[in-house]
């Protein structure tokens, strides 16, 4: 539970080193003076300042998704169990502020129920126990999208590059209220629900990280091409970085229908990944701790108090003396 603790901590506050990198460089792509460039600026401005107060970067998040990765005797309840301790310990603490309430009724969550209760997906692995968080705002919660080939968007034989054409199009339809410029996941094939998880590993995939499969490669790099000319730009505010990268991945496909899957990342793309050792303690940190890095390094407010006022010492106060009578 500590462990899990120190990683939503840090993911409140901390953004990959990968994204943190890829905002810099889509900084230095927009044009000074456009509504793009300033939203960018703002953007590195936020991530400066969370870093530097250990604050909670972007809006409060509403979601919680843990990945692990490990051995197939994995103790499954044990590990959801100290998930949700963890989150709400971190709800205590203040690290994660929305206030969540029961259906129908609409009554708040009190006690070991209260704040946001964590969703836990187990993949088999070996070589030790890693652990993913994804943490999502209520922009990225609300925007994801679904759709089946072909349709108008991609007429004819189903292909990987008409799936493409699907992701350019949900991207398109979003308009920037996912909070862009994040990271694009989209998976081709599998049922909704399995698509989306799939599409969800794929948002942990470092931005610039190849591809294993070439072809899936060319498709990436489309799609993040196409976006980058559909205008929508930071934020939805107009410009040529409308996410940062487009992340693909695909499993078995009926011959003449395909279902595709996408899922984006807020800017903030609060996700973190550790490795644990064989007590349950945190053995390394997958990114490491970025320094500051854009336009105008921040420094803690100093508050500089003014100086002590001197008290004047009052003067004592001296009976008049008594006249001295002269003789002429």
């Amino acid at each position: 539970e500590k462990s899990l603790l120190s990683l939503i901590e840090r993911t409140t506050w901390d953004i990959p080193a990968d994204v943190d990198k890829a905002i810099v460089q889509a900084t230095k792509v927009e044009e000074a003076g456009t509504n793009g460039h300033a939203a960018l600026e703002e953007i590195g401005q936020a991530i400066d300042r969370a870093r530097l107060t250990k604050t909670i970067l972007g809006s409060d998040p509403v979601a919680l998704h843990f990945t692990v990765d490990g051995p197939v005797d994995l103790d499954r309840p044990a590990f959801e169990a100290a998930a949700r301790s963890a989150a709400h310990a971190a709800a205590a603490e203040g690290w994660i502020r929305t206030p969540m309430i029961d259906l129908p009724s609409g009554k708040p969550r009190r006690g070991q129920d209260f704040g946001v209760i964590p969703t836990v997906r187990f993949r088999e692995s070996d070589g030790g126990i890693r652990v993913h968080l994804w943490m999502r705002g209520p922009g990225e919660v609300g925007i994801a999208s679904v759709a089946t080939i072909p349709s108008p968007i991609a007429p004819g034989e189903p292909t990987i590059e008409g799936a493409g054409r699907v992701a350019v199009h949900a991207i398109h339809e979003t308009q920037g209220r996912s909070g862009g410029p994040g990271i694009v996941g989209v998976h081709i094939g599998a049922d909704p629900i399995e698509g989306f998880a799939h599409a969800a590993d794929q948002i942990l995939r470092p931005v610039g990280s190849k591809n294993p499969q070439r072809a899936l490669t060319k498709v990436e790099e489309k799609i993040t091409l196409d976006a980058s000319q559909l205008g929508v730009g930071p934020q939805g505010l107009g410009g040529r970085t409308t996410i940062l990268a487009a992340h693909l991945s695909v499993s078995e496909v009926p011959k003449d229908r395909w279902t595709v899957s996408v899922l984006m990342s807020s800017w903030a793309c609060r996700r973190q990944s550790i490795t644990l050792d064989k007590g349950g303690a945190i053995a390394t940190w997958d990114s490491a701790l970025a320094e500051t890095s854009y336009c105008t390094p921040l420094e803690p407010e100093v508050i500089e108090e003014p100086p002590p006022v001197k008290k004047k010492r009052a003067k004592k106060k001296t009976a008049p003396k008594a006249a001295v009578e002269t003789s002429d």
